[in-house]
Formats: structure tokens, sequence, C-alpha cells
């Protein structure tokens, strides 16, 4: 096995030992018989690979090395010329997957095969992998597929029951009252748009195709807006929302408010739902270096350490039991994550373990202070007498109102804060408002029918500014009918705030 080889490079002729080569690969190397395969030779390499060494392995037939079901397609290696993957039984039972090349040639001894095999276990490792990660996937799409189901047909069952109550009604049966069962099928058939919406959104977000409309806006946009999008889950389960957002209305940022208001209410609808009723949902927002960082921590269900980044898989609910009391497809984490990235961001999420409650932190570039210009709006808005304003807040969504409220008085006004129509009719008859901002769907009396009773007494505030969702020219119209003297969409931005200020302020009486 020894033969001298002549060296191919320029110069005299420089012998090269062949054996001393072989013996030297890092790939498998052998010699068989062509006939009965059994091993004649086996370089180090290949002794390896089979975990036994050579003369454990010369004069025994390849087969005995083989795992029984692989021996019909090892035997086809006596072709002319074959590659083969088999499984090899290695000392301790265990399988090693190769391959197996062979060529047939003569020697002066008969016919043999020249093998080399090389080790396929990183290959087998991979292919291991990714059949786990398929048979996850199957799993996870059965998951959604009975999560879908689930979460569709709870609507559809209040939506039937409703539509017999309403004939019922109609018929001057005993029961609930329309407006009890109206505001049943809203709020069913506002879950079940939300259902489809979100499926649609993680949809573009995996397809890249999720469209972002950057423009400058203060922080506190999106948070008030966000807040008061998840006040009535809080309110539901019992949540106290204590939050510390001193710098948000101090802030700027190039970002697109629709996006980040969805990305900020789904951390705080994930925060509602696995927190415990009657529990506590933090949130702070804090600025560093031009990074703007919001953390929302619940003292909920907590995350154990191999979920902190599956959490933000499509579909993936940590925890998730028959009875489904968290409700959701899975889908707010990841699109907030997306959402996130795509304004150059990180969303990251932190536990110390079940039970202990969770966090999530969103950090996102380019924030900017904006102290000056705020102080400047700020005294833009202080009316003329020195005289604070005095401002009405009518809002049935109290976390919203109290927010507000707390942007006015930082402005230097006086405010009296009611979350029903009624109530806010009772204090606009014991004293007079420079203003009065009025959220059109109040519980008791909508905005429309507030307005127009105290549109034509003499306590009217100055100015009556309506609150709304609906922003169509229709709308409009009919909140100025009623009797309101601007129509504002939420989220009420702090610039248009200090406008409205300032207007108030110039015709704000001077005693």
């Amino acid at each position: 096995m020894t033969t001298p080889v002549a060296s191919t490079g320029s110069g005299a002729s420089d012998p090269v030992d062949a054996g001393a080569l072989v013996e030297s690969l890092p790939e498998g190397v052998g010699i068989l018989d062509a006939t009965d395969l059994t091993v004649r030779y086996a370089n180090p390499a290949l002794s390896r690979l089979f975990g036994r060494t050579a003369d454990e392995l010369v004069g025994r037939p390849l087969c005995d090395f083989v795992d029984p079901e692989d021996v019909p397609r090892t035997l086809e290696l006596t072709r002319v010329q074959s590659r083969i993957e088999i499984l090899l039984r290695v000392p301790g039972g265990a399988l090693a997957p190769v391959a197996l090349s062979a060529t047939r040639t003569e020697s002066q001894h008969g016919a043999v095969l020249a093998v080399s095999a090389f080790d396929l276990s990183g290959q087998f490792e991979l292919m291991r992998r990714e059949r786990d990660q398929l048979e996850r996937i199957g799993r996870r799409k059965d998951e959604f597929i009975a999560m879908l189901g689930h979460e569709l047909r709870n609507p559809l069952a209040p939506l039937r029951h409703a539509a017999e109550l309403f004939g019922d009604a109609a018929r001057g049966a005993p029961g609930p009252t329309i407006e009890d069962l109206t505001a049943l099928v809203h709020r069913q058939v506002d879950h079940m748009a939300r259902l489809i919406a979100d499926l649609l959104e993680i949809g573009r977000s995996t397809t890249g195709r999720l469209p972002v409309h950057p423009q400058r806006m203060r922080v506190t946009e999106i948070l008030v807006a966000s807040i008061e999008s998840t006040t009535s889950l809080f309110h539901r389960r019992g949540h106290t929302l204590v939050h510390d957002l001193d710098e948000a209305d101090e802030l700027e940022l190039d970002a697109d408010p629709v996006r980040l208001t969805q990305l900020m209410t789904n951390l705080l609808d994930n925060a509602a739902k696995y927190t415990p009723e009657h529990g506590r949902v933090y949130v702070s927002c804090r600025e560093h270096d031009r990074w703007l960082t919001i953390t929302v921590r619940d003292e909920g269900v907590g995350l154990a350490p191999e979920e902190l980044e599956p959490i933000f898989e499509p579909f993936y609910q940590a925890g998730t039991s028959l009875d489904r009391s968290s409700g959701g497809l899975g889908v707010g984490l990841a699109l907030a994550r997306a959402i996130a990235e795509l304004h150059g961001g990180t969303l990251r999420a932190h536990s110390e373990g079940p039970g202990r409650g969770s966090a999530f932190e969103v950090r996102l570039p380019g924030a900017r202070r904006i102290m000056s210009e705020r102080r400047v709006a700020a005294t833009a808005s202080a009316p003329p007498t020195g005289r604070p304003l005095d401002v009405l807040v009518i809002d049935d969504n109290e976390d919203a109102a109290r927010m507000l409220a707390l942007l006015l008085e930082r402005r230097g006004c006086r405010v009296d804060l009611g979350f029903r129509g009624a109530e806010g009719l009772t204090r606009v008859a014991a004293q007079r408002y420079d203003l009065a901002f009025v959220d059109i769907g109040l519980p008791d009396i909508d905005g429309y029918v507030f307005a127009a009773k105290v549109a034509g007494d003499p306590q009217c505030p100055t100015h009556l500014i309506a609150l709304t969702g609906y922003g169509q020219p229709e709308d409009r119209a009919q909140a100025l009918a009623a009797g309101f003297h601007e129509h504002v969409v939420k989220p009420l931005s702090p610039k248009r705030l200090d406008e409205i200020l300032a207007s108030a302020s110039r015709s704000a009486p001077t005693i």
C-alpha cells in the first residue's frame, strides 16, 4: 500500500509516500473485497468513524457493522460505482449516519472496492431540527385553528341570543332594554373586527407589506390613545393602571402614530389579560441618548426563560388552557415587535419566571426633547388676564379623562372631571366654565344630547369641544348642529390642545 508517486510540481522529482498520505486524510478511506465486502484496509479516519480499531475491522464483512435494515442497501456497493447512505452500529448501541462512495477496480489480488466514507451526523442533526420545527409548526397550526374556532364562536353565541331578544323586545316581551342589547352587539362586533384586523395585519407584517407613515408626533399622543383603547378591559378585570409619564409630554418622535398606538395597545391588552383580576399594570417612559424607552410591566402569570423569545412568534400563546380565558389569537406581540422593528427599534420581554409578572420594553430611536417649545406653548395658552382657565372634562373612559386633565393642569388650567353626561350637566349648572371637552359616546346621555341641553343656557361653556373617534364630515356637521363649537377627533394631540387653549383664553372673561 505504499506506492511512490511522483510530484507534479516544478523542479526535481520528489516522490511522495501514497500510503502515508492516505493514512493522514481526515476522510475515511477503505479497501473492500468486491465480492463479499470484507474489509481489507481502513485508514485511521475510517476506524474512528466506525468506532473500532483497524484490527477490529480488517478481515470482517462490512455488513457486520451496519444496521440490519440497511444491509440490502449496503450490498449495492458491489456494483461498478455507487453511493449509499446507511446507519452504522457503533459500540454502545448507537447508530451513526454515514455516506459511502465506492469505485470498483482490479488489483493483483482480484476485484476490490475503493471506498470513501463521510460522517453525516451534522446533516442528520440539521434534518432532525428541521423536522422538529415542521412538527412544531404543524402543532401550532392545529392549535391556531382551534383557537380561531373558539374565538369566532364566542361572539356568535351572544349575537344569536341578542337577535332572539330583539325579537322579544319588538313583541313587547319583558327582557333587557334595547340599549343593553345594542351595547352587547357593538362589543361583540368590535371583538370580531379586532380578530380579523389582527389576522390581516400579521399577514402583512410577515410578508413585509405592513405600511408605515412616519410623521413628527408627541409621545403623549400614542400613550393617551393606547390607554384609552384598553380602559374598558382594565375596568372589566378590576385592574389599576399606574403610569409614570412625566417625560412623555416633553418628547417627540418621527414615527407612525397609528402603528405605535397599535403597538402600545397590544402591550397593554396583553398585560391586562394575563394579570389576575384586581392586579396592577405599570407604564413608564424614559429618554436617554435620543432613545425612547417605554416599559409595560404587570403582576401577571410571568414567563419561563424558554418562552421569552417564542412569545413573539405568530400564534404562540404561553400557558394556554382549555377555558381560553385570556382569549386572543396569539398575534398581538408578534405584530408589536414587527412594528417596533419597522421603526428601527426593538421589543423585548423580561420575566423572573412563572407567577412573577412580565415586563415588555420598547426602544425606539430618534427621540427629541421639546421642553422649550412646550413652555412657549404653555405661555401662549395662559389667558391675558392671568386668570387660569376653568375647564370641564367629561369622558366615561376614566384613564383618558385623567390623562387629559393632567395635561390641562400642566398648562395652568383648573380642571373638573365628570364620567357621565348627567354628572356634567350638574357641574355646568353649578359653575361657569371657560372650556369643556365632552366625549360623544357617553353611557347615559350621549354628547350630542349634552350639547343640546346646555347650548342655550347662559352657563354654557364659552368653548364646547366634542371629543370623538369619528371624523367624517357628517360627524363634524352633527356635532356643530348639536351646539358644539368645535369637533376634535381622538386622540387629541398636545399641539391641538395648545391651539384650543389659546383660542379659549382670548375669549375668556377677565373676572
